[in-house]
């Protein structure tokens, strides 16, 4: 992620979400920046890492990380939901059926990849971790 566009989310979820900004704990010692709780999340999203893995790079704990990337999830869902979550349109409806007719699925307009898959071998980042089967759903 381009660098101006990470500065940007997170200079529009730190005034959503007082989570974020940098403040003393209970002895006084201010806690992590506003950057290392978004970088955190940011790795947990884009790699599928767990809350647990950010404790070795950036030295945060994983209940921190874990709060940090709910917190950024209701954040997102919250500002950018009416822009970017919106429902299709009829053009794109079109454009969907029509992307989906050309690769062999007429009147298609769901993907494969988010059905109840079980995946027998998990990412190795994974392994060992409460030996959880993973499922890919919508």
């Amino acid at each position: 992620m381009r660098r101006e566009l990470f500065n940007l989310i997170m200079e529009q979820i730190v005034p959503f979400d007082n989570y974020f900004k940098q403040k003393p704990d209970a002895t006084g010692k201010l806690g992590f920046l506003s950057q290392v709780k978004m970088t955190a999340t940011m790795r947990m999203l884009a790699y599928g890492t767990v809350a647990d893995l950010n404790d070795d790079y950036l030295k945060i704990a994983e209940t921190t990380s874990f709060e940090a990337c709910k917190r950024f999830c209701h954040a997102v869902n919250n500002l950018y939901r009416a822009e970017y979550l919106r429902k299709p349109t009829r053009a794109n409806l079109q454009k969907l059926l029509q992307k989906a007719k050309e690769q062999g699925f007429p009147g298609m307009l769901g993907s494969l990849d988010c059905m109840y898959w079980e995946w027998k071998t998990a990412q190795c980042h994974t392994m060992g971790h409460t030996r959880a089967t993973m499922v890919v759903q919508p």
